[in-house]
């Protein structure tokens, strides 16, 4: 008898301390198949919610979550068709709501459907819901997009009443990394824009020190709200007024400020979304500047009056403080040596490439007017321009050269700019806008 009741209370204690050490992180897989309401689009339009819907039904085999992980097998039935569902990722923190707000990162399996969105809403708002109903807290708001085709089906249950309360409602009490921006706004996943910035944004020459760059782009989002994605920044330049017959530093920068840097002179700066719906107004927007493929490049321009050798270009330096990509090619600066005429137009064909390293400074001129650069082209090929206070910066050295002393002379600057929108599935090109920057000095 005492060998049984030793036995007993060993076992007693390996399922006790089994059960207390693993807590949250425990699976959680509901049990049998659980049936959820929807509602499926069968035709969604390019640019906002709209056209035919039917009637659809979500089944859940088997939905678990473990610390950050989530998991749903299951099928979406609709108009005489149904289709599996063998969904997996990982959950984060939203940036909507408040704390107790999640979103995942969720794939399918089968290659069926496109995970538009999965959250869960601790008290959601009705402006979270795209069929413009009131779901009871704490709710989901799942919405898949049949590939191929645009058949969005989208579920919005509460979870203590779906069934799905075992598995889901664990993680809303966790504390899990930040979401990126596009897991909470994922309009660009289905929608276009129905307005904004268009074409090329190439900028008149005028006779300016700084000018501002933007692009903006409207999308549809739930329930009536619009957002509208933007991106401000700035190109300028400053240098000395005089160099006599010496010479002096002349600083181009493109920047993206922080959001108050400027808001006297130009207004809110850097990357936000505005929305007629106060929830999902934000300081954060889809886009960067630059690419792997498609990077940054400054062309920086000297005097010359077409009649002498005007001033020259002796060395330049090439920083900032950017985000550098995680890969890419050999970077390289490219001299335009002018021996055939004394002033030379954008297009002039750039003689050479070197690569340069950050600080470096890279000898232009030699003592020989013959070899004098006028003009020099750099390609930001290794970093792009991805949060708020980041910036490139272009330093070169201009002298002198030859001829009386003059006023209005110019050093000029050409920044073309590309323009990306990112999200889960990478980057997309949008626009390549082109600033010009002229600052006005005395030599000789």
């Amino acid at each position: 008898m005492k060998r049984f009741k030793s036995t007993t209370i060993l076992f007693v204690l390996m399922v006790l301390v089994l059960t207390v050490g693993t807590g949250n992180a425990l699976a959680h897989p509901e049990k049998s198949a659980i049936r959820l309401k929807a509602t499926t689009y069968l035709q969604v339009p390019a640019t906002t919610w709209g056209g035919a819907t039917t009637s659809a039904d979500l089944i859940v085999d088997r939905v678990q979550s473990h610390g950050t992980a989530i998991g749903i097998e299951g099928s979406v039935t609709y108009d005489g068709r149904s289709c599996p569902i063998d969904l997996s990722g990982t959950a984060f923190d939203s940036g909507l709501g408040g704390s107790r707000n999640k979103v995942a990162e969720l794939t399918d399996s089968t290659g069926d459907f496109t995970v538009l969105q999965f959250a869960l809403r601790q008290d959601p708002n009705d402006d979270f819901s795209a069929l413009g109903k009131h779901v009871e807290g704490p709710g989901l708001y799942l919405y898949l997009l049949r590939n191929g085709t645009r058949e969005a089906t989208l579920i919005e249950v509460p979870i203590v009443r779906s069934g799905l309360r075992e598995a889901l409602l664990p993680l809303l009490s966790l504390e899990l990394p930040q979401a990126t921006f596009t897991l909470d706004y994922w309009s660009q996943r289905l929608f276009q824009p129905f307005d904004g910035t268009s074409g090329g944004g190439v900028t008149p020459y005028a006779v300016q020190d700084a000018i501002v760059g933007e692009y903006n782009e409207f999308y549809s989002l739930v329930n009536g709200c619009w957002v509208e994605y933007r991106i401000r920044y700035l190109a300028y330049a400053n240098g000395p007024s005089d160099i006599a017959r010496d010479d002096g530093q002349f600083n181009h920068m493109l920047e993206l400020p922080t959001e108050n840097k400027y808001y006297d002179d130009y207004g809110r700066m850097g990357k936000f979304t505005d929305s007629n719906c106060s929830l999902y107004q934000s300081s954060d927007s889809p886009y960067q500047i630059g690419e792997y493929s498609d990077p940054v490049n400054v062309k920086i321009k000297t005097f010359g009056n077409g009649t002498d050798s005007g001033d020259v270009l002796l060395y330049g330096r090439y920083t900032g403080n950017y985000t550098r990509k995680s890969s890419y090619g050999q970077v390289s600066l490219s001299l335009g040596i002018d021996t055939e005429i004394a002033s030379v137009t954008w297009s002039k064909t750039l003689c050479c490439q070197t690569g340069v390293d950050d600080y470096s400074e890279v000898i232009y001129s030699q003592g020989d007017p013959n070899d004098w650069t006028k003009l020099a082209s750099y390609a930001y090929t290794d970093r792009e321009l991805k949060n708020e206070g980041e910036h490139f910066d272009a330093y070169v050295q201009n002298a002198w050269g030859v001829g009386a002393r003059a006023d209005n002379k110019t050093i000029e600057a050409r920044w073309t700019i590309p323009i990306y929108q990112y999200d889960i599935n990478g980057t997309h090109y949008k626009t390549t806008q082109t600033k010009y920057t002229f600052l006005f000095y005395t030599s000789g």
